[in-house]
């Protein structure tokens, strides 16, 4: 018999996104343009601050949840100086 135990735990992702814009599809053609941008690259993942490695699957679910959240515009920019 096989017992198996999940954790949840917390890591932190680092990532370079374009910004999104959804475009315009509506009024006269002359206005109306393609979505654009939104593209995403995880650049490092950690777990208290040691970089970790995920399976390329997990790695893809993050970037998916990354590139919605990137649409809704529900992220904070950090400003490079």
């Amino acid at each position: 018999m096989t017992c198996k135990t999940y954790i949840e735990i917390a890591v932190e992702v680092e990532f370079d996104a374009t910004p999104y814009d959804p475009g315009v599809c509506s009024g006269p053609p002359e206005v109306c343009y393609p979505p654009e941008g939104g593209e995403v690259e995880i650049t490092q993942i950690t777990y208290n601050d040691n970089p970790i490695a995920l399976s390329e699957a997990d790695e893809k679910k993050i970037q998916e949840e990354i590139e919605q959240k990137v649409a809704e515009g529900e992220f904070e920019r950090e400003l490079e100086e």
